[in-house]
């Protein structure tokens, strides 16, 4: 008897602890490596499925904010979704040889022609015929977003740069912005930029700092922001300082909460 009363007692612990230690349900992502030609190359863009069922898709550009990458990470194991993402050598700049030579741009701008050939212009060498080799790679990401999806873009920034108060009157970007919010209780390097009013709204109800740009941006600097303003399809950036992982992952819970509703 009292052997059989250990047994049962071991027993009735054992499942306890194990529905106790289970953890909440995660999501392993299928993913796959899609390599796509730039110039005389190709990159790999990953498209990283964690739940189909859900319409939230995060794409990452900047293959050297890890930060963001990683957050996105953490939320996806959890909450489900898909991350569509540039590898590029933890690089942030993608430069590719075309016609024995090499040209560099930044992939934040080559979503509309006017901000490929800024980009390039600036970054040199610049050639026109280069030009339908970016527009061709970017075409190739906005592809892999399905139609109908929730799209938040993952950046990070360095401190006392870009930030909040660039939008704010006098700032660097006041033109680009019809709203802001800034919370006293946040770094300000922490924060949404979004063309969705239910994101700002919701945001500055619960005093997180977010922007709401302008219908019509001063600005055509070809980012994803940029063209999706145009095409009237809900955006959202999520920024954050290099390291403010946790900031960054509470920033995306709030946006992913109000996008569901």
């Amino acid at each position: 008897m009292r052997s059989l009363f250990i047994f049962i007692t071991c027993t009735v612990i054992f499942c306890s602890c194990a529905r106790t230690d289970s953890p909440a349900k995660d999501f392993t992502p299928a993913v796959s490596n899609l390599s796509v030609a730039l110039g005389d190359t190709s990159f790999t863009i990953q498209v990283s499925i964690f739940d189909s069922s859900s319409r939230l898709i995060f794409v990452h550009i900047h293959d050297d904010e890890q930060t963001a990458k990683n957050a996105t990470h953490r939320f996806l194991e959890h909450q489900g979704g898909t991350l569509i993402s540039i590898q590029n050598n933890g690089e942030r700049l993608i430069t590719f040889p075309f016609n024995g030579r090499s040209y560099t741009f930044d992939p934040n701008r080559m979503l509309t022609r006017k901000g490929i050939i800024e980009s390039l212009q600036i970054l040199q060498p610049f050639d026109e015929k280069a030009v339908p080799e970016v527009e061709r790679f970017a075409n190739s990401l906005l592809q892999k977003i399905p139609a109908k999806s929730y799209v938040i873009a993952m950046h990070n920034n360095t401190a006392n740069n870009y930030s909040v108060l660039s939008y704010l009157p006098n700032g660097s970007l006041q033109g680009e912005a019809e709203k802001v919010h800034v919370s006293k209780k946040m770094d300000p390097d922490d924060f949404v930029f979004t063309t969705d009013h239910r994101i700002f709204n919701g945001l500055q109800k619960r005093d997180i700092s977010v922007v709401l740009q302008k219908e019509i941006p001063a600005t055509d600097d070809g980012s994803l922001s940029i063209l999706f303003g145009r095409r009237k399809i809900a955006y959202t950036n999520i920024e954050a300082e290099h390291n403010h992982i946790n900031d960054q992952l509470q920033l995306l819970e709030a946006v992913a909460n109000i996008a569901a509703k």
